[in-house]
């Protein structure tokens, strides 16, 4: 019994050594890191939760990569000293090994900054922290939008080939709805009297779809029974109306049809909370078409 008390009690030490050998990816030991982000990571451990709120601020100010510290930046000195910090995550964080778990430094370093906020925030024998909260709530709104980021933007990539596959988007896709999709005509360019024709491509339209099905998507988003789109439509293609930039794959339109023709609709989620932001088409594929 007295063996195995012994036992117990060195697997306890060795467990409690080596949780204590960093703290929130920050390494403890002499030289592992910023003896300042050291001491501040060593506050946080300890259950000081200014301290926890603070590194939790330094992993969202670092999740976008270096901050640029000009030489005559006028900037105060305690600001100049959070820069300095969070560049010190930067760099002690994309070295780490949860890099792969997390798909990238931004994930894993909102995922951190999360952690913090919440440990920050709770009621464990301290008052927690209400700045703390407001950042944890905006921290895992934005931590859920990062999951569904795809990489259907540009036209030109891979995912807008012919050789992408239905399958493929299935695959790839968090947001696919089918439905009735409609174009209603905008405008067409101005052209120079010595023009005869103009691009079906230049025209300009808008777009809706009435949503008769959801072939994939997240739980957490609101179901639609319908979808409009802010901006015009070139080819399937959004377009800002500011730069004239596309964004998304060409796709099939229904080709004035007063009602919308059947279509399977690939949409992407962009830039707000969740029940407050926008969708963009990225693909549509006519419904039966086989992709």
């Amino acid at each position: 019994m007295v063996r195995a008390f012994l036992i117990a009690a060195l697997s306890m030490a060795a467990l409690s050594g080596c949780a204590a050998s960093s703290y929130a990816g920050i390494g403890l030991a002499p030289g592992a890191a910023d003896p300042g982000v050291q001491a501040l990571a060593r506050q946080a451990m300890d259950g000081d939760k200014p301290a926890q709120l603070k590194l939790g601020l330094l992993y969202e100010q670092a999740a976008d990569g270096i901050i640029a510290l000009e030489p005559d930046d006028p900037a105060d000195p305690g600001r100049i000293e959070d820069i300095r910090a969070a560049n010190e995550i930067f760099r002690i964080g994309t070295g780490s090994r949860d890099l792969e778990k997390y798909g990238g430094w931004r994930m894993l370093a909102m995922t951190r900054a999360g952690s913090l906020y919440k440990s920050a925030a709770a009621h464990s024998g301290k008052e927690g922290l209400s700045e703390a909260g407001t950042r944890l709530s905006a921290i895992e709104d934005a931590i859920f939008r990062e999951r569904f980021v795809t990489r259907f933007n540009d036209p030109n990539d891979e995912i807008c080939q012919d050789s992408y596959s239905y399958d493929d988007w299935r695959r790839e896709a968090h947001f696919i709805v089918e439905g009735r999709l409609s174009y209603r005509f905008v405008r067409q360019p101005e052209r120079s009297a010595s023009e005869s024709w103009v691009d079906w491509e230049k025209r300009h339209y808008e777009a809706a779809i009435d949503i008769e099905r959801f072939v994939k998507w997240p739980d957490k988003f609101p179901k639609p029974a319908k979808l409009s789109f802010v901006g015009d439509v070139v080819e399937g293609q959004l377009v800002d109306t500011a730069t004239g930039d596309r964004r998304g794959c060409r796709t099939w339109g229904p080709d004035g049809a007063a009602d919308g023709e059947r279509a399977i609709v690939v949409l992407q989620y962009r830039g707000a909370p969740v029940g407050a932001g926008g969708f963009e088409i990225v693909r549509t594929i006519k419904a039966g078409s086989g992709g």
